[in-house]
């Protein structure tokens, strides 16, 4: 059966990982990659695509501690099962951090010199 198949493709991919975790990043560029360029199927495969992606790659991503994949593979997801919602939300995301983009940048500041105080090299950004 198909879900059957599935299953067993999950299982190779783990089993893949284990041995070489480029395997899972290669599947989480290209689940990123289809979810971007979903628009030519059905809307129901949409669906059925998103909703796997939400429950399988985006609860692994995290686990793996690779949150901006994460991210990006729930908001587009997101973009697709609920796409009044996901642009209201990208709306009010928007709007905060323009209305915090200085005090923002006042703790990016205070954070890249208390690191860099310490002689800690680092990339201070926020998402």
């Amino acid at each position: 059966s198909r879900s059957a198949l599935k299953e067993q493709t999950y299982r190779k991919t783990v089993l893949l990982a284990v041995k070489d975790v480029r395997v899972l990043c290669l599947k989480f560029w290209d689940r990123i990659d289809n979810l971007q360029t979903i628009q030519a199927l059905n809307p129901e495969k949409q669906r059925l695509i998103a909703e796997e992606t939400r429950t399988v790659y985006v609860p692994l991503a995290r686990h793996l501690g690779m949150g901006r994949v994460a991210t990006e593979l729930d908001a587009l997801s997101l973009m697709i099962l609920y796409p009044t919602r996901a642009e209201r939300y990208a709306a009010a995301v928007s709007e905060l951090k323009s209305l915090n983009e200085s005090t923002l940048g006042k703790i990016r500041s205070e954070v890249h010199n208390i690191l860099e105080h310490h002689k800690i090299d680092a990339l201070v950004r926020d998402r």
